[in-house]
């Protein structure tokens, strides 16, 4: 079953369009209404499977059951919905909050006193 459409924008649009909730949805929906496979959601879109499967992790780990009912009965969402109970959906920072080796502020003080004892 072939269902690449030209049509159709890829993952990678929708993001840097800031519609990461709206493609994401899309695509679970795709996956538990549609019964599509992991690959033809990846086809379809242009993305790689461990993205899609990233995505259906995260749905059924975290999602509620309110919102899993509306997305099994194939209810559209409202904005409402979408801003407060979506939020899960948005792509996290994989920026660094410290480095594992760097040194805490008690150490750091510790470190700045003792420099100053040595110094004459």
């Amino acid at each position: 079953m072939d269902i690449i459409h030209k049509d159709i924008m890829n993952y990678k649009t929708y993001l840097k369009n800031n519609e990461a909730i709206i493609i994401k949805l899309r695509i679970i929906k795709h996956i538990i209404i549609d019964k599509w496979q992991i690959k033809e959601v990846s086809n379809h879109y242009s993305m790689h499977r461990n993205t899609v499967r990233n995505i259906m992790k995260i749905y059924n780990s975290k999602v509620s059951l309110e919102i899993k009912e509306k997305i099994i009965n194939n209810i559209s969402l409202s904005s409402e919905d979408l801003k407060n109970k979506c939020n899960f959906l948005l792509p996290n920072s994989t920026k660094p909050k410290s480095h594992p080796k760097q040194a805490t502020i008690q150490e750091e003080k510790d470190i700045i006193q003792n420099f100053e004892l040595l110094q004459f």
